[in-house]
């Protein structure tokens, strides 16, 4: 029985190995999310033990990666609700917020929540890609729209009446 937990960052990983009673395997370490550290680190928990699982707070988009190719090796590969997690720090007397001190945290929660972890399962593509494209739409709209407003408040104070010499100037659209 071994929990390996994973706090994912944008291009690495702090990752920490913890069997039962907090007896640490691995102190947290770094890997980075390249092919040749993401096999290292598949090589290396599949020498450690046989009942491995692997938790990870869920981060946008930046642990899909590592939890799909942790997947694609065989391993069960747990995501967690962010909030969750955070109800779960919140136990700890202690306020201390690493990268080190996470994935000790992200392991000792697989270690107690072990029998209720589920296993993760990859959008389907078309899905996950609507979702993306989704969210790039909306941020696009969003930046346009402040754009479109900075531009009128800035024509008001410096030219007022200029917008009227525009054909088809609207500020709502």
């Amino acid at each position: 029985m071994l929990s390996v937990g994973i706090d994912v960052s944008k291009e690495k990983s702090t990752v920490c190995a913890m069997r039962p009673l907090g007896e640490i395997v691995a102190e947290p370490f770094e890997i980075l999310h390249t092919e040749t550290d993401m096999a290292e680190l598949a090589h290396m928990l599949e020498r450690l033990d046989r009942d491995v699982r692997i938790v990870m707070e869920a981060t946008g988009i930046y642990h899909l990666p590592v939890a799909i190719f942790l997947r694609e090796h065989g391993f069960f590969v747990a995501v967690i609700n962010p909030y969750e997690m955070k109800l779960y720090r919140s136990q700890d007397l202690r306020k201390v917020k690493t990268d080190k001190r996470d994935s000790m945290t992200i392991a000792n929660y697989g270690i107690d929540k072990w029998f209720n972890l589920r296993e993760f399962s990859p959008q389907e593509d078309a899905y996950a890609e609507l979702r993306l494209l989704g969210r790039q739409y909306r941020f696009f709209m969003e930046s346009r729209i402040e754009l479109l407003l900075n531009l009128t408040h800035l024509l008001d104070y410096t030219m007022p009446g200029i917008k009227t010499c525009f054909n088809g100037w609207n500020e709502y659209s």
